[in-house]
C-alpha cells in the first residue's frame, strides 16, 4: 500500500533549493576571535557545513575552519545544542578537505625551536626600539642642526659680501 504524504508549500520550499550534504567525520580546528577549539565536520555541501563543538559560535559571528593547509572562513547561521551550520564565502572543496581529514593527528603542541626560545623578551625589545628611537631623533636633530647653521653662514656671506666688496674696492683690490 502506497501512503502520499502532503507537505504544505512552505515545507517544499524550504528543501527545494537545499544542496545535497555529504556525511564526514573530520575533526579540524576552529578559530571564534581570538579562540581556538576542536570541532567535528559532520556534513559538508558545496558552501556549508554542519559541525559539533564544545563552545559553539554564536548565529552570526565569522570563524576559521583550519585542517592542515586547508583554511576556511565562514559565518555560523545557525546553533542548536552544540552542533552549529556555517555558510562559506567560496566553494568547498569536498576531496581536499577529505585529503586533509587523512593527515595524521597532532598529538601534542610543537616545541619552540631553538630560534624562538633565543629570541629577546618583549620588554628587552621595547627597550632596544626606545634607544633606537632616542639614537634616531638624536641624528635627525643633529642633521637640521647642521643644516640650520650651514643656511645661516650662506646668509651671513650674502649679506657680508655686498660691504666686503666696496671696502675691497675702496683698498684697490679687485
Amino acid at each position: 500500500m502506497t501512503r502520499r504524504v502532503r507537505r504544505s508549500a512552505s515545507e517544499v520550499s524550504i528543501h527545494k533549493n537545499r544542496e545535497p550534504r555529504h556525511p564526514v567525520r573530520v575533526t579540524a580546528r576552529m578559530r571564534v576571535g581570538n579562540q581556538w577549539q576542536d570541532v567535528a565536520i559532520r556534513n559538508v555541501s558545496s558552501r556549508g557545513m554542519m559541525l559539533a563543538a564544545e563552545t559553539p559560535p554564536s548565529a552570526g559571528e565569522y570563524i576559521e575552519i583550519r585542517k592542515a593547509m586547508l583554511v576556511i572562513v565562514a559565518r555560523a547561521v545557525w546553533v542548536r545544542d552544540g552542533v552549529f551550520g556555517i555558510r562559506t564565502q567560496d566553494r568547498i572543496d569536498l576531496g581536499e578537505l577529505l585529503e586533509a581529514g587523512k593527515a595524521p593527528p597532532r598529538t601534542a603542541a610543537p616545541q619552540p625551536s631553538e630560534e624562538r626560545r633565543s629570541r629577546p623578551r618583549t620588554d628587552e625589545t621595547a627597550q632596544r626600539n626606545r634607544e633606537r628611537a632616542r639614537q634616531f631623533q638624536f641624528v635627525l636633530a643633529l642633521v637640521a642642526i647642521v643644516g640650520v647653521a650651514a643656511f645661516l653662514a650662506l646668509q651671513v656671506a650674502q649679506l657680508l659680501d655686498v660691504p666686503f666688496a666696496a671696502v675691497r674696492g675702496a683698498l684697490g683690490g679687485s
